[in-house]
């Protein structure tokens, strides 16, 4: 013979318990996707001062580097714009040549 789950009654401290978990749990969760939708999605292209700050590099360094060649970069007119792959693939050539690169 089975024995019956042991279901907590309303007036029992254990059910009020298991509710503020489940509240809590559902105010979490709603929070988070609250948070999920006001998130801009993430550019196509960065501008010169996003894609400094991402590489933690001044702007004037980057800004030298793009006119070099040295990093890739997207001319829209009279605009410099970075993708952000560029970015991460001019990273990972220098950490594969083991150079090191200075900003100033």
């Amino acid at each position: 013979m089975k024995t019956p789950l042991h279901v907590p009654q309303p007036d029992n401290p254990l059910f009020e318990g298991l509710k503020q978990l489940v509240r809590e749990a559902v105010r979490e969760e709603i929070q988070n996707s609250l948070k999920g939708q006001n998130q801009q999605p993430e550019p196509l292209l960065l501008d010169t001062e996003a894609a400094a700050k991402l590489l933690a590099v001044p702007e004037t360094w980057l800004a030298a580097a793009a006119r070099t060649g040295k990093v890739s970069s997207v001319h829209l007119g009279a605009y410099v714009r970075f993708k952000r792959a560029d970015l991460e693939k001019y990273i990972l050539q220098i950490k594969g040549h083991g150079e090191k690169e200075t900003a100033s």
